[in-house]
């Protein structure tokens, strides 16, 4: 199945290796590593940038081949970032085929992290975070409310607990386009590049831990 994977969003399997008890699968290198590694670097568009690239690999997987590939375990770690810092998305062990019923998982692992930073959250109700309080301090400020609040609407639709009501990746990928495309806009009449976020978003932490 991986041998037949073609796509930008997609970590290329060269070979494998089958020897007695050893079973060996060789990917192409990714120079950059993981996302997971790496976001800590990342300004606020390059990542939105590989959110994009993500939602293209998973609308790939389940709308692009003859069967619907559900990848199940999609989160940073499993994001590669090659030379040019496009993802790779990688770790198939627990996809499904044709699974058409959950032809609309939850993304929200890759975007959670994403966005909150890496510490204990701030809590003001039990199990769930305001996402706002806990913007990574990286790009904390440089977010404009206009794309956040693209952003967000869609991330919540993604954590929707009905799969009929979540949106398919082929959305995802046309808000989130649209989110970075009124980032861009907006920071090129923002001279100081500084923004500040008067909403409140309350959700559950499992979707961002």
């Amino acid at each position: 199945m991986l041998r037949q994977l073609r796509h930008p969003n997609i970590i290329s399997l060269i070979g494998f290796c089958l020897d007695k008890k050893e079973r060996i699968l060789v990917y192409e290198n990714m120079s950059n590593r993981s996302l997971q590694q790496r976001q800590q670097t990342l300004s606020w568009k390059k990542r939105l940038d590989i959110c994009i690239g993500a939602a293209l690999g998973l609308h790939y997987l389940h709308a692009g081949l003859k069967r619907t590939i559900i990848h199940r375990y999609i989160r940073p770690g499993n994001i590669l970032l090659d030379d040019n810092m496009i993802p790779r998305l990688s770790e198939f062990r627990f996809c499904v085929l044709g699974a058409h019923f959950m032809s609309k998982p939850k993304p929200i692992q890759v975007e959670g992290p994403i966005v909150v930073q890496e510490k204990r959250f701030s809590t003001r109700y039990e199990g769930q975070i305001n996402v706002e309080e806990n913007i990574d301090e990286n790009i904390k400020g440089k977010i404009a409310p206009q794309c956040w609040q693209v952003f967000m609407d869609i991330t919540q639709r993604c954590i929707k607990i009905e799969p009929d009501e979540r949106p398919t990746m082929s959305e995802v990928e046309v808000e989130l386009e649209h989110a970075l495309s009124l980032q861009e806009q907006v920071d090129i009449s923002n001279t100081d590049g500084h923004y500040i976020l008067l909403s409140e978003t309350i959700v559950d932490r499992r979707f961002v831990a």
